[in-house]
C-alpha cells in the first residue's frame, strides 16, 4: 500500500500543499520539511501500535494471532479488518515525501557539482543503513511484543526528529538569506 499512496501523495504535495502554503505565504522550508516528516514517521509507527493493541483485544486468540487452537493451524487471524491498517500507510507515505524527497532534493541542490553523484549515494548510504536496522530488529517483530516494537520505533523517531531539528534548523534561516 506505501508505494500507491507515495504515488499519490507525491503530487497532491507537490502541486496542492506546497503552492497553497506558499500563497499563503507560509515557509514550509527543507529542514522543516524533513523534521516533520520524521514526526510523521513517528506518528504512523504509533498509529501502527494501536492498530496492534486492537488486534490483541480481539478474538479468537488475542495477544497470540494465529497460534491458538481457535486460529485453526494459522488459516484464520484475529477478527480485525485489515484496511485499519491503511492510516498508517498514508502518513508514512506523506512523511516520505516530505523528509527523503526533500532530503534529495536539498543535498543535490547544496552538492558543489562534481560532487553531486558521491552525495546522492551517501543519502543512498544512509537508506542502507535504516534498512540494515530495520533486518537487525526483525528478531523483536514477534507476537505479544508488536506493541512495544512498534511504540520503540514511534519514540525512537521522535527523538531523532527533535536532535535533527536542534542541530539542523539554523539551516533554513541561511538557506532564507541566499534566496
Amino acid at each position: 500500500m506505501n508505494p500507491i499512496f507515495c504515488v499519490i501523495m507525491g503530487p497532491v504535495i507537490q502541486k496542492g500543499l506546497y503552492p497553497l502554503l506558499n500563497k499563503n505565504n507560509v515557509k514550509f522550508q527543507s529542514i522543516t520539511r524533513m523534521a516533520t516528516g520524521f514526526i510523521m514517521m513517528s506518528a504512523s509507527m504509533a498509529f501502527a501500535a494501536g492498530v496492534q493493541k486492537i488486534i490483541y483485544d480481539t478474538g479468537p486468540c488475542y495477544d497470540r494471532p494465529l497460534t491458538c487452537p481457535g486460529a485453526e493451524n494459522g488459516r484464520i487471524p484475529n477478527q480485525v479488518n485489515v484496511f485499519l491498517q491503511t492510516p498508517t500507510y498514508i502518513i508514512l507515505a506523506v512523511a516520505e515525501i516530505f523528509s527523503f524527497v526533500t532530503l534529495s532534493e536539498y543535498t543535490y541542490t547544496k552538492a558543489p557539482t562534481d560532487m553531486k553523484a558521491v552525495v546522492q549515494a551517501l543519502g543512498q548510504l544512509g537508506a542502507a543503513a535504516g534498512s540494515a536496522i530495520g533486518i537487525a530488529i526483525t528478531p523483536l517483530a514477534h507476537d505479544p511484543s508488536l506493541i512495544w516494537m512498534y511504540t520503540g520505533l514511534a519514540v525512537a523517531m521522535f527523538l531523532v526528529a527533535v536532535v535533527f531539528w536542534i542541530l539542523f534548523k539554523k539551516y533554513n534561516a541561511i538557506d532564507r538569506e541566499d534566496k
